[in-house]
């Protein structure tokens, strides 16, 4: 009798598990699985991310906060501090869902009182505030620059198209106009790169279009970048570099936009871009290379980089960098980076050398 109920039972188990497994799964649902505290986790989407309730979203909280404080000689003048200390707070919200279109995530970062990005993504579509696309030289150390990019963060539209171990990215990205007078892009300017790997190495290489307009002409200039690094062990290595015409911006950094250069009367903002006129358009040359060791919790880091400005009207403008810190994280979440770096602009053999040493101290959660 007892044998007859038994498998009655698992007749039915059977039957029910298999009528189970038919039903078709609600499609697109992320994974969902209960956490410590009662919070619900997308382990789909990565450490970190949880579910809100009485919906299939995924978010996931992040940022820092910093402390950052510097000395600087010799001191470049009245307006700027020899020694100086700042605070900072960064919150990131990444926000993701499954659909029949693939991945939706929104994203945003929030810098101090400052929205740097804010994007949405379908698959593998992204438009809005970003990443630059062209921001590949990868350095690490927190003051560390390669006068290699116009800034970090663009607005923009663009489409990646994964090809085995290879990406291919189409953009439309807003120009990086330093134009002269009031002239101003008729259109965003076009990029177009691919990345790869070649054994051991990541190479990255972009090629970037960007119309040029004046009061009284325009013109089309270009800029081409590329990027390798490998991982060898402990061993971090990386070397990158750009050629522009007519496109400067993409080759040299922004911040020396607003520094004085020597003699004291001039700075970069003399130094426009392009005149369009096809006899003066701005051309500038950038290269630079990274090497990083780290061993446990502490990454030693070395930098260089050197860019070239060059008009027919305005001469030749160098500016030269070398870095060096180290990368500590001395408890979990909690970094301590001291570091030193130089910086050497030359406008027509007129020189001005300036280094800095910092220590930042970052808590990320």
């Amino acid at each position: 009798m007892l044998r007859k109920i038994f498998m009655t039972v698992a007749s039915v188990g059977f039957t029910i598990s298999v009528q189970a497994a038919d039903l078709p799964a609600k499609k697109a649902a992320p994974a969902a699985t209960p956490a410590s505290g009662g919070v619900v986790g997308c382990p789909a989407f990565g450490s970190g991310f949880f579910n809100l309730p009485g919906t299939e979203t995924c978010l996931k909280i992040g940022g820092y906060f910093r402390y950052l404080g510097y000395v600087q000689t010799p001191d470049t003048g009245a307006t700027n501090a020899a020694y100086s200390q700042a605070g900072r707070i960064r919150q990131e919200f990444d926000v993701r869902s499954n659909s029949e279109l693939g991945m939706i995530r929104g994203f945003t970062r929030i810098t101090d009182v400052t929205a740097e990005r804010a994007f949405v993504q379908i698959g593998t579509l992204t438009a809005g505030a970003y990443g630059a696309t062209t921001d590949i030289a990868g350095l690490r150390g927190e003051t560390f620059g390669a006068l290699f990019n116009d800034g970090t963060n663009v607005t923009g539209i663009k489409y990646e198209m994964p090809m085995g171990t290879s990406t291919l990215t189409f953009a439309l990205e807003n120009a990086k106009d330093f134009n002269n007078g009031s002239g101003v892009s008729d259109r965003p300017d076009a990029l177009l790169g691919f990345k790869t790997k070649l054994g051991t190495l990541d190479a990255n290489i972009i090629g970037v279009n960007h119309h040029i307009t004046t009061s009284s002409a325009e013109a089309e200039g270009f800029a081409l970048l590329g990027a390798l690094s490998t991982k060898v062990g402990s061993v971090d290595a990386s070397v990158f570099g750009g050629v522009s015409k007519g496109a400067s911006r993409y080759t040299f950094s922004t911040s020396s936009s607003s520094t004085t250069m020597p003699p004291a009367s001039s700075t970069i903002s003399g130094w426009v871009d392009s005149i369009a006129n096809g006899s003066d358009e701005a051309d500038s040359d950038n290269v630079g290379a990274q090497l990083a060791y780290t061993e446990g919790p502490v990454t030693v880091v070395g930098q260089l980089s050197n860019a070239n400005l060059n008009t027919v009207t305005k001469g030749k403008y160098q500016s030269q960098r070398a870095g060096f810190a180290v990368i500590g994280t001395i408890a979990k979440d909690l970094v301590v980076e001291p570091g030193v770096v130089m910086y050497n602009n030359i406008n027509s053999g007129d020189a001005v050398t300036t280094t800095r040493a910092y220590l930042q101290i970052k808590r990320s959660f």
